[in-house]
C-alpha cells in the first residue's frame, strides 16, 4: 500500500508533509503534519489539539519535551489516537496508535504567550509512527517524490 506525501518549502526549507484525518472520538479533522526523522515520537501540537477539541480528560501526563519551541512543553499521551490516511487510490486506511499530544490546558495556564508560541509548533510525525504502522518512507527532494509504502 503507498500514500503520497507533499514536500513543500516552508520557512525557506523543504518540508515532507503527511496530510491524515484525525477520527479520534469526537475531534474529527484535517491534520497537515511534518514527517521529522529527528523525532522519536509523534505528537499532537497544541494548534491542531484546540482545532479539533480534543477532550484533555482521562489522559496519562508523560515527561515533557525538550526542543518544541522555548523550553520544556508539557504533554500528555493518548493511548489510542484513531486516524486516516488516504492510499494512491484515494481509499481511506485507518490506524490507531499511541501518540503524545500538547497538554493545552497545562500550557494555557501559563499564559495567553506560551499558549500562542506552543499553538504556532506543527504537528510531528516521528519514528515511532512508521516503525509502529510498518511504513517505509522514500523521499526524492530534487524529483519532488515523497511517499509511504507498507506491505500491510
Amino acid at each position: 500500500m503507498r500514500f503520497n506525501l507533499e514536500i513543500r518549502d516552508m520557512q525557506g526549507s523543504k518540508r515532507v508533509i503527511l496530510p491524515l484525518l484525525s477520527t479520534y472520538p469526537r475531534s474529527f479533522g484535517r491534520i497537515e503534519a511534518i514527517i521529522d526523522t529527528g523525532a522519536p515520537k509523534t505528537i499532537l501540537s497544541a494548534g491542531d489539539a484546540i482545532r479539533l477539541n480534543i477532550p484533555f480528560t482521562n489522559f496519562e501526563s508523560a515527561a515533557p519535551l525538550m526542543g518544541l519551541g522555548k523550553g520544556k512543553t508539557p504533554v500528555l499521551l493518548i493511548n489510542k489516537f484513531t486516524f486516516s490516511l488516504k492510499d494512491i487510490e484515494n481509499k481511506p486506511q485507518n490506524f490507531t496508535m499511541q501518540i503524545l499530544v500538547a497538554d493545552v490546558p497545562r500550557i494555557r495556564n501559563e499564559g495567553q504567550d506560551k499558549l500562542n508560541n506552543a499553538a504556532r509548533i506543527p504537528t510531528l510525525i516521528g519514528m515511532d509512527f512508521l516503525e509502529i504502522n510498518g511504513f517505509d518512507l522514500f523521499v526524492s527532494i530534487n524529483k519532488k517524490i515523497a511517499y509511504l509504502e507498507t506491505l500491510n
